[in-house]
């Protein structure tokens, strides 16, 4: 069964904290590019290119989270409004 959305995002997310804090080295391209070969993209793959079904509030929730933490994306004014989104559905749930 091919991962939930909630599960990817977890994924991905441990991949950006792992990145995160990765120390390159003194040739910093050479030092991403060998993290970047042996670490785990698989997931924020699928969340780009073919992100599964929403199922259940899980999925929700992590479907929400994952775009208000993309800060490549996300505008200030966006973020607010989800982060709002995301209590009223926690609050809900």
């Amino acid at each position: 069964m091919a991962d939930t959305m909630a599960a990817l995002v977890e994924r991905n997310r441990a991949h950006l904290a792992a990145y995160s804090a990765a120390d390159f080295g003194d040739n910093a391209p050479a030092g991403e590019q060998a993290f970047l070969a042996t670490a785990d993209t698989e997931a924020g793959d699928i969340l780009c290119r073919t992100p599964p079904a929403i199922r259940d509030d899980a999925d929700l929730m992590a479907a929400l989270a994952y775009v208000v933490e993309d800060r490549d994306f996300i505008q200030p004014p966006h973020e607010r409004i989800l982060r709002l989104v995301i209590t009223y559905l926690d609050r809900r749930g």
